[in-house]
């Protein structure tokens, strides 16, 4: 009884690919100003947003960064909307460029620096051109790298506290919002999707600039075009360099011409696809498109999130990738949280976010149906192991661990006493062995369901499964009853009902009773209780709902 109640709280708390896994969200209260095209960064943990326009595609100079439970407005030099992040090692954010008139029109050449001691603002030197849309990069011998621009001349340029913005290189093609990444001590790619506005909004053929050697063709990213973000992001938001892959690797969000979201690795001057071992899913549960933009890094858990727009429904969703697996030879796991923020209706759709420690994602600003209707909204999204599943799920799961322990008490009494009546050198099972064995048994199950579709024949029986894998029926009744929590019956239909929901999905003119006979149920009547039964609806309710 105790290894299969230890196998249900294994199986309970770590979700499948095809499960979404509630988030806890944290409202935070409203900023000061709505605003957008803003950045958002956290300075030693301390949320704090700068710039931006406001409603009527206004610009605001001003920032406000979040303490004591609430926003604290302070004002800048300049409105950067549209502008530049990148965060310095003493903990200051230099901000620069961005819009100079409402309405995203024309570019700037200011730059400051913010100081989150004093909460102050103070200016600095101007940029080597005006530019909005661009990118800033720091390099390890603390060089600051500068490219990209909209609706304006680009070339690479760097940038100094002390003597402003300098043009030193000029670009293979003129980009907005370009990836910036230190590949060697003397050596940095340059790359981007998007075209600086002047002809059209993608480039076709994408090249690589590189600050050592001539512009380059890269086939990958040829068939997964990077993926940018239209302002203030940080390049550290894609490093990965640490001793196992070396000093200078990076995660870069793609996505093929179909829509569908990969990740790119980019180690020394190498690129290549990170494995994982699901794609991206690119529908929810009900069938939705996600709308996956956002990207960040966390190197302290080796982990990446994908962070998708928010749908129409008030749901945002979450992807956490473990990349470590992939950089270690095995491929990434993924893990999925789904949160609703918005009652149905008027909901943001771009938002911005920062990720925070502990896998916190934090949310400020945006923008609903346009860019003169930005949004004032802040969250906090917590992907942590204990906020994973609802409080509901987290008193049954204390229940269980409280029967395993009473269990185990027994377990260990009734071990130490037949212990003490086996003859010398003799000793019962482990536990942890057993449940490792139905673990296995079950994963192999589970396996042979999907992969051989053993559900479509109408008359299966335990006793085919158990031969399939070489064991008896005993222990694949039992495994099934302690792991899955019911008959082996309800199990199979259960298979069967998702077999046709998917169906459904692809073709919602199919025909249902060809579909259930298809998914080997012996009946339609079979077919329609037990769709009803698993999903609390009839087919054509359900069809609504899609």
């Amino acid at each position: 009884m105790l290894r299969f109640m230890l196998l249900y709280l294994w199986l309970t708390i770590s979700p499948t690919v095809e499960n979404f896994v509630p988030m806890h969200v944290e409202r935070l209260p409203d900023l000061n100003i709505p605003r957008s095209a803003h950045a958002l960064v956290a300075p030693d943990g301390e949320l704090t947003v700068i710039g931006g326009h406001t409603t009527g595609f206004l610009l605001t100079p001003t920032a406000e960064y979040y303490k004591d439970g609430k926003w604290n407005l302070i004002e800048t030099l300049y409105p950067h909307d549209f502008g530049s992040v990148a965060m310095l090692p003493t903990g200051g954010v230099i901000v620069a460029g961005g819009c100079d008139e409402p309405f995203g029109i024309g570019r700037s050449f200011g730059v400051e620096c913010y100081d989150k001691t004093t909460h102050r603002f103070s200016a600095l030197p101007i940029l080597d051109v005006r530019r909005t849309r661009h990118s800033m990069a720091l390099q390890s011998d603390g060089a600051l790298l500068v490219s990209g621009n909209w609706h304006g001349s680009d070339g690479v340029g760097s940038y100094s506290q002390e003597n402003g913005g300098l043009v030193f290189q000029q670009v293979s093609q003129e980009r907005a919002n370009p990836f910036i990444l230190q590949v060697a001590p003397d050596n940095t790619f340059i790359f981007s999707d998007n075209d600086n506005g002047t002809d059209r909004d993608f480039l076709g053929k994408i090249l690589v600039d590189q600050l050592q050697g001539d512009a380059f063709e890269e086939p990958l990213l040829q068939e997964w075009k990077p993926l940018t973000r239209e302002s203030s992001f940080f390049m550290s938001d894609y490093f990965i360099g640490n001793e196992a892959v070396g000093g200078y690797a990076w995660l870069i969000p793609v996505k093929r011409d179909d829509g569908q979201r990969g990740i790119l690795k980019l180690v020394g001057d190498s690129f290549s696809l990170l494995e994982t071992e699901d794609s991206i899913p690119m529908l929810d549960p009900e069938g939705t498109p996600i709308p996956w933009y956002y990207f960040m890094v966390d190197r302290s858990s080796e982990s990446s999130y994908y962070l998708s727009n928010s749908l129409p429904s008030g749901h945002i969703y979450v992807c956490k990738v473990d990349y470590g697996a992939a950089l270690r030879g095995k491929k990434a796991p993924l893990t999925l949280f789904d949160a609703r923020l918005w009652d149905d209706g008027n909901v943001p759709y771009n938002l911005y976010p920062v990720l925070l420690s502990g896998g916190r994602i934090a949310l400020a600003g945006g923008y609903s149906s346009d860019n003169y209707h930005p949004v004032a909204d802040a969250f906090i999204l917590h992907t942590e192991p204990l906020t994973r599943r609802s409080a509901a799920r987290w008193w049954i799961l204390a229940g269980i661990l409280l029967l395993c322990a009473v269990a185990a008490g027994t377990i260990r009494y009734l071990r130490k006493k037949r212990e003490d009546e086996l003859p010398e050198g003799e000793h019962l099972p482990e536990i942890e062995q057993r449940i490792a064995q139905v673990s296995e048994l079950m994963a192999r199950i589970q396996q042979l369901m999907e992969e051989k579709e053993l559900f479509k024949n109408p008359d299966l029986k335990v006793e085919d499964i158990a031969e399939e894998l070489g064991t008896n029926t005993a222990y694949v009744r039992q495994c099934i009853a302690g792991a899955y929590g019911g008959s082996f019956k309800n199990f199979v239909n259960e298979y069967r009902v998702r077999y046709v929901q998917q169906a459904l999905k692809k073709n919602p003119e199919a025909k249902i009773t060809a579909l259930a006979l298809d998914a080997g149920f012996s009946s339609s009547a079979t077919f329609y209780r037990n769709f009803t039964a698993v999903t609390g609806l009839s087919p054509a309710a359900w069809l609504k709902q899609q």
